[in-house]
């Protein structure tokens, strides 16, 4: 098929248990988008029905459709194709998940002041779903995409709890909502949702992102990051306290906190920057020759040879010789 409705595909984006997504092209403006088919797998479509399906994608649309925040994914159509129901939101190619390499198992490490920028701007698109009676209940990186100027969007609201329209009353009851690792306990135990259940999954995000792994009993933040104090292990703890009750009581308070904990690791990591001593630097790779010529690697090959650890990055990072000559910047080596 060359078009959904009014909308030419582009090409397709993937699909997932409740739908297919495209990248479109909106007719005469050309602005591109992303178009969300309903296509449910077989077997979710037997457990719920198609007529459930359909109700609760357009549940989705016209919740997607009312939310105004810089922070949360825009809507701005909705429509039917050949019986089946369509929206069509915001185009962003990158999401968390990508930052990070990945959501199962260990993933990159992202730096402090990145890790919380996302977690800041998660908490802020938060605040406004909690205030008007939203619970997503299932944030995870796939579900946070990344505008083109590096900023989060709070995406797929197919399982949102809404105080006025609670979405248990059309599931089977054992059903369970949520992600794994992501999901917070009350979640997995089928007792109500409420915004601090959202808060317990930015706990883990917070975590992810600042160790590659999920949070485990016994580990400590500090322990996996040494850049990181015993006083990001209390905000984690908080942040994952298995009572709803006894974590940050709203996404304002959890954002004015972490902005607080944030500063002073920033003010602390400026003390000491300080003291080090004039001309500083990272030692020189002992033995390291630059290559000039090029090389033909296999993607097998390429991690030994070119010394790059399980996530394709560098395993030893070299301090460049530089010099600069007017506008020329020549390298020593």
């Amino acid at each position: 098929m060359r078009a959904v409705g009014r909308y030419r595909l582009i090409r397709f984006l993937g699909r997932g248990a409740w739908s297919l997504v495209f990248k479109v092209a909106v007719p005469v403006i050309g602005k591109v988008a992303a178009l969300k088919l309903l296509q449910p797998d077989p077997v979710l479509k037997g457990l719920l029905g198609m007529e459930t399906m359909q109700a609760l994608f357009r549940r989705e649309a016209e919740i997607l459709g009312r939310l105004r925040h810089p922070n949360v994914l825009q809507v701005w159509d909705y429509g039917e194709w050949r019986g089946k129901p369509y929206f069509v939101m915001e185009f962003y190619c990158t999401s968390i998940k990508d930052i990070m390499g990945g959501n199962r198992g260990a993933t990159r490490v992202l730096r402090i002041h990145q890790a919380v920028k996302y977690t800041l701007e998660l908490l802020q698109g938060l605040q406004s779903l909690h205030e008007a009676g939203i619970v997503h209940r299932d944030l995870k990186p796939d579900n946070l995409l990344l505008s083109d100027d590096d900023h989060v969007k709070i995406a797929d609201f197919g399982l949102v709890h809404m105080e006025s329209a609670p979405l248990e009353t059309r599931l089977p009851p054992n059903l369970i909502l949520g992600t794994g690792e992501y999901a917070a306990p009350e979640q997995q135990a089928k007792e109500p949702v409420v915004p601090a259940t959202d808060l317990y999954s930015v706990g883990v995000l917070l975590h992810k992102m600042l160790t590659g792994l999920f949070p485990s009993g016994g580990s400590r933040l500090s322990r996996l990051n040494p850049d990181c104090g015993p006083e990001w292990d209390r905000f984690i703890q908080r942040a994952l306290a298995p009572d709803p009750a006894r974590r940050f009581p709203s996404a304002a308070v959890m954002e004015e906190e972490l902005v607080e904990l944030f500063d002073r690791w920033q003010a602390r990591t400026e003390r000491l920057c300080s003291m080090a001593a004039p001309g500083d630097r990272r030692p020189e790779a002992g033995g390291f020759s630059p290559r000039h010529t090029p090389m033909d690697i296999s993607p097998e090959a390429a991690t030994s040879t070119l010394g790059l650890d399980c996530h394709w990055r560098p395993g030893l990072r070299v301090e460049n010789s530089f010099e600069t000559q007017e506008a020329i910047v020549r390298d020593r080596a």
